[in-house]
Formats: C-alpha cells, sequence, structure tokens
C-alpha cells in the first residue's frame, strides 16, 4: 500500500513538473536567457526527490512532450539535426501510448512545417510526404471542426508543400493567404510564421 500511495504521489506531482521543465527552458531561451536552468532534481509536494530524467523516462506520454519541445525548439532555431532527432524519438514512442497530448493538433501542425524544412533541405521526399500527412490532417479539421482554427494552418502548410515542389508562384500565393487568414483569426504567432 505504502508504495502505490509513493506511485500515486510521484505520477500526480512530479510528473507535471518534469513536464514543465523544457516549456521553461525554451522560453528562457528565447528571450535571450543564455543560463538555461537544468533540473538535477525534482522534489515534490510531500518533499520526496527525484531525477528529471527518470520522471520522464517512466511516462511515455511526458517522453512524447519532451520529444515535441525538443523538434520544437530546434525548428524555432534552426537546429536541423536536433529536430530530425527529436521527431524520431517522439514517433518511436507511438506504440507505447495513444496520448495525442493537450492539443494533437497544435503538435500535427508543427510537425508538418518541420517536415517540410528538413525535405527542402535535406531533399527528402519521404519528409516531404510527412508534411503532406500533416496538411492534410490539418485540412480536415479545418472542414469538420473550426475555419477559424485551422484555415490559416491548412494554407502555411500548403504554401510550404508547394515551396518544396518549388512551385514559387502558388506557394507565394499561399503564403499570402495564410498572412490574411492568421491576421482576421488573430493568430499572430503564425501570422509572424506566415511571414518568414
Amino acid at each position: 500500500m505504502e508504495e502505490t500511495i509513493k506511485q500515486m504521489r510521484f505520477h500526480k506531482y512530479l510528473a507535471l513538473i518534469a513536464s514543465m521543465l523544457p516549456i521553461v527552458r525554451l522560453t528562457l531561451r528565447m528571450v535571450g536567457d543564455s543560463v538555461i536552468p537544468q533540473q538535477n532534481s525534482l522534489i515534490s509536494a510531500f518533499g520526496e526527490t527525484s531525477n528529471e530524467d527518470d520522471v520522464v523516462s517512466k511516462i511515455p506520454s511526458i517522453m512524447k512532450t519532451k520529444h515535441f519541445n525538443g523538434f520544437y525548439e530546434a525548428f524555432i532555431f534552426r537546429e536541423l539535426d536536433k529536430a530530425r532527432d527529436c521527431i524520431g524519438q517522439y514517433f518511436s514512442l507511438q506504440n507505447l501510448t495513444k496520448f495525442g497530448g493537450e492539443s494533437f493538433y497544435h503538435r500535427t501542425f508543427y510537425f508538418g512545417l518541420v517536415s517540410f524544412w528538413i525535405g527542402r533541405e535535406t531533399n527528402d521526399k519521404e519528409w516531404i510526404a510527412r508534411g503532406a500527412k500533416s496538411r492534410v490532417s490539418i485540412e480536415k479539421l479545418a472542414v469538420v471542426a473550426s475555419t477559424w482554427n485551422f484555415q490559416n494552418k491548412a494554407y502555411l502548410l500548403k504554401a510550404e508543400e508547394q515551396f518544396c515542389a518549388r512551385n514559387f508562384y502558388d506557394a507565394g500565393k499561399l503564403y499570402h493567404d495564410a498572412i490574411l487568414s492568421s491576421k482576421k483569426h488573430k493568430f499572430v504567432n503564425e501570422e509572424a510564421l506566415a511571414n518568414e
């Protein structure tokens, strides 16, 4: 019984802390903090201490979140090899959990952007096909779920796909559509992405 209670405490508190630390580190990096703290030990609300990597390695959904944050950060800072590694690790966990995360579409959208970027940089058709698969998923959401939330994302993924295909005129029109849709629906961060 004591071990069960300990595991419940572990999963309830330390897992949350461990899943948030990569976001804190990314935020600090984005604002230019040169010293990004590493957390070697986590202390729960009950005073128990655990290693961050141990917490993450025991919960597949948190490992997936860690790797998503890794490829997102690599995309933001244009670290191609890190993006490719993190995506590989992310998808190696696919069979361990069906957990899509708090917003699987967010992951699908960024996975598509990163895939098109890697495909374009490496001239690898497999990555471009992965990006196209993400585009199809987001387009479906734009139709069946919410035009407001997904139209700009679908335009941006279409633009990236056209850019990879070297259809620069069509890509330019789609980037413009993505910018207008992002502005109309108040997705400022995605408006900025479309302007890049």
